[in-house]
């Protein structure tokens, strides 16, 4: 009896390792093959999840709706001088006009390094990516903000936001462009993340958008630039 025993855990303990390997084998497949999708294709479909997320939630009043109202009503009654002054300096400087003109600048300095597709990257990124948010804003005609007393009143359409997702497109460019350059990658990140949280925070701090516009602004941004991105695959040089 001792004997069938032993030989019985002796078979088992052969088997458990394949038993293992059957029940990793699926799941370690399955992340090979996620960690095999390019990091900008999973941007692009997480990008467009979240957005049609935020999106039914505005629709429908939910949750981020609330929050809204909650975040935009306690800027209102905390405002300073002493920010409103360079938030509106920033949101200026992030307008339309001011967007098309830093990205002429960084499309003249890409012409004359020679940059075909790095020039035809920006064009189509900025250009297009404006057009689609001011499509986007046409489509779900959320008014904006109103108050008793805003520092900035805006007749149009406020989801999403067009600063955000314009200043997402251009420094997202400005990243993807430049950041094989040595020694350049840290801070081209640092100054990136930087200007689009103050430009966002801008828009909700002076009554021109709801946090979820700045959000879904920014995440058009992302979606649209990283769907060019790898389309066009643009290059970047070592050194300058």
């Amino acid at each position: 009896m001792q004997c069938v025993f032993t030989l019985g855990l002796s078979k088992l303990r052969l088997l458990l390792p394949q038993v293992r390997d059957f029940e990793e084998t699926p799941r370690s497949q399955m992340m090979f093959a996620a960690r095999r999708i390019p990091v900008a294709t999973r941007t692009v479909a997480g990008g467009i999840l979240l957005f049609s997320l935020m999106a039914w939630e505005v629709q429908t009043q939910g949750l981020l709706f609330e929050l809204d109202w909650a975040i935009s009503a306690w800027m209102q009654i905390h405002t300073a001088r002493l920010m409103t002054l360079p938030l509106l300096a920033i949101t200026h400087v992030h307008d339309t006009v001011g967007i098309l003109v830093m990205s002429a600048v960084l499309g003249g300095f890409l012409a004359w390094q020679g940059r075909t597709r790095e020039l035809i990257f920006l064009a189509v990124t900025v250009g297009g990516g404006t057009v689609l948010n001011m499509q986007l804003k046409l489509m779900f005609a959320r008014a904006r903000p109103a108050f008793e007393d805003p520092i900035v009143s805006l007749v149009t359409f406020s989801f999403p936001s067009g600063h955000a997702a314009s200043s997402t497109l251009f420094y997202g460019c400005l990243i993807v462009l430049f950041a094989n350059t040595k020694g350049w990658r840290g801070p081209l990140i640092i100054l990136g993340a930087t200007m689009i949280v103050l430009v966002g925070l801008s828009r909700i701090y002076l009554g021109a958008h709801y946090l979820s516009d700045v959000l879904a602004g920014i995440t058009v941004g992302l979606v649209w630039l990283n769907l060019w991105r790898s389309i066009l695959r643009p290059g970047a040089p070592a050194s300058l």
